[in-house]
């Protein structure tokens, strides 16, 4: 996983604990907008030139980078799970069963919780690795 994109959008799903089987694009917006306005998050909007300007964005621009990141990548590599139905980004109806359980519901954050956090540790540890091959190099390099 080389971004975040797709943990505001299980978030959207997970709706504080009250998980849906579908979302629209008031939700997706919500979701991303919450999402990318804490901290460390907006690093990967910062990092590309086109979403720099996210703080200007509207409803249609998240929706947009939704669609074209983490729903277009759900629903290729697992369709079992998602699918788009007009202008909802859905759940399958094999997870109907789960979607009023507790326990479901909360591993099912802390699943998203978790990738997140890894997500966060495997960048430092790869920055920490650029800086380690930065120093060796120098010390070769006289």
């Amino acid at each position: 996983m080389s971004k975040l994109y797709k943990m505001p959008l299980l978030l959207a799903f997970y709706n504080d604990g009250k998980m849906k089987l579908e979302i629209d694009e008031d939700d997706i917006y919500q979701s991303f907008k919450e999402f990318y306005s804490h901290g460390s998050n907006v690093v990967d909007l910062l990092k590309d030139s086109s979403t720099r300007n996210y703080r200007d964005w509207g409803k249609k621009k998240y929706v947009e980078l939704a669609r074209v990141n983490p729903m277009h990548f759900f629903i290729r590599s697992s369709p079992d799970f998602f699918y788009e139905a007009g202008n909802k980004f859905c759940l399958t109806q094999k997870l109907e069963a789960f979607v009023n359980n507790p326990t479901f519901i909360r591993h099912f954050k802390d699943t998203v919780d978790y990738r997140a956090r890894r997500f966060y540790k495997e960048r430092l540890e790869n920055k920490l690795d650029d800086i380690y091959e930065l120093i060796e190099n120098q010390k070769e390099n006289g």
